[in-house]
This record gives structure tokens, sequence and C-alpha cells, in this order.
């Protein structure tokens, strides 16, 4: 998924990148960790509505 390679400005480093498995896995990640999020949020709305929560801070 992480290709290495020897730096064209500073032969002493090495530089990654992502092969093409690695973009696709990184993206469906991405949108796998959106979704969650997206579960999380309508649960937490869920439990306590937003007016609620405004309530709660006083």
């Amino acid at each position: 998924m992480v290709q290495r390679h020897q730096s064209q400005i500073d032969r002493r480093c090495q530089e990654l990148s992502l092969t093409k498995v690695g973009e696709e896995t990184l993206i469906q990640v991405e949108q796998e960790m959106a979704a969650a999020v997206g579960f999380y949020k309508a649960t937490v709305d869920d439990v306590f509505p937003v007016n609620q929560r405004e309530n709660r801070k006083e």
C-alpha cells in the first residue's frame, strides 16, 4: 500500500507515497469514518436534541 523511494532533493531521505491500492484503501477508510461520525451524531441527537444540549450548558 506504500512505496518508499530515495528523495531526489536530499539523497539521505526516503519519500513515501501511496500505491493505487493504498489510495483506494484510504478512500474506503475515509468513507467508513464519515459514516461512523454521522451515526454517532445522529445517536447523540436522538439522546440529546439540540435544544436540550443548549440548556445543559447553562
